[in-house]
């Protein structure tokens, strides 16, 4: 998604629009990321700050660990 039509930016997660210009995103604490994808077309990435917290992060799976095998 990235900007709308009046370069405003757009959270690519939750779709919601910053009313503001792109260097006010970046210091309120939103993500823009630039560059090329897999296949070497060009990709932005915008994310909000409240998709940008923890509790909104992929969960990490737990390491198995030598104990919790069982023995038999």
């Amino acid at each position: 998604m990235g900007f709308t039509s009046a370069g405003e930016p757009v959270c690519d997660t939750c779709n919601k629009v910053f009313g503001g210009s792109v260097a006010t995103a970046l210091v309120l604490g939103w993500g823009i990321w630039a560059g090329t994808d897999h296949s070497g077309a060009f990709h932005e990435h915008v994310i909000c700050r409240e998709c940008r917290k923890e509790e909104k992060k992929r969960q990490v799976r737990p390491v198995q660990a030598f104990e919790d095998e069982p023995l038999f």
